[in-house]
């Protein structure tokens, strides 16, 4: 099979050096706004919101920010964030929903405000147990942008409110033929998340079924993957890069 696909990441890379998680962008289809756990805990996806919930003030963090529009200037970006249903699952919050939803567009909308790129905006929802539409509906109020929903559980696709987003992002490993069969029948960009984040091979045989337009990404963030796994799934996106 001759894999020839556009390409990005997930998000989480385990550099401690900005510049070298910029550069880890160098050559991809669709860059992406590193984060950095391993450097700073901040930069975990619930930390970013966690450690100024509800707060009016608060502000996410993204160390790599400045460094990365600088590098990336005029470019087409793509940049991740805690989903709102993942982030409601996590704590055992009683506020009320309207409130959380609120709280949660303007903290987003206010560190977008940041950025001149044209943003593609993933939201990262590994947690969908009790999917509350209410929660859910937060991202109508992004209309304005092009939006991403990456899961990388084993979950029914089919379960979801799809509408709001342009792009979806899964672990090729964790997707039932069904699944897939349903995502390949919608209009939407698909990433399909064939390179193993624990030793950075690529799952060929997963990727019956990818579309023209469509990306290879890692299965999941890199985040807490070894720097040897790392350097070979980047070979491989800058080897595969259509």
């Amino acid at each position: 099979m001759n894999i020839k696909m556009k390409t990005t990441h997930i998000g989480s890379l385990p550099f401690l050096e900005l510049r070298e998680a910029v550069d880890f962008n160098i050559g991809l289809s669709l860059p992406c706004v590193p984060t950095l756990p391993f450097f700073n805990e901040s930069e975990l996806m619930l930390n970013q919101f966690l450690d100024g919930f509800l707060d009016v003030e608060h502000e996410i963090q993204f160390l790599c920010l400045d460094l990365f529009l600088k590098k990336f200037k005029g470019k087409k970006i793509k940049i991740q964030f805690c989903g709102i249903q993942t982030l409601f699952n996590s704590q055992k919050i009683s506020q009320d929903k309207e409130l959380i939803k609120s709280w949660y567009t303007n903290t987003i909308k206010k560190l977008l405000s940041t950025i001149p790129n044209e943003v593609v905006i993933f939201f990262d929802e590994p947690d969908l147990r009790c999917l509350d539409k209410q929660l859910w509906s937060a991202y109508k109020n992004f209309k304005e942008y092009s939006l991403g929903l990456h899961s990388c559980s084993s979950l029914n696709w089919k379960s979801l409110s799809l509408d709001e987003f342009e792009y979806i992002s899964f672990d090729t490993h964790l997707l039932s033929e069904e699944s897939k069969s349903f995502l390949v029948g919608l209009d939407k960009i698909l990433l399909w998340g064939s390179l193993n984040t624990i030793d950075g091979s690529l799952s060929v045989d997963s990727l019956v079924g990818c579309r023209r337009g469509d990306y290879l990404s890692p299965s999941c963030g890199l985040g807490l993957s070894s720097l040897e796994t790392v350097e070979t799934i980047l070979a491989y996106l800058r080897l595969n890069r259509d």
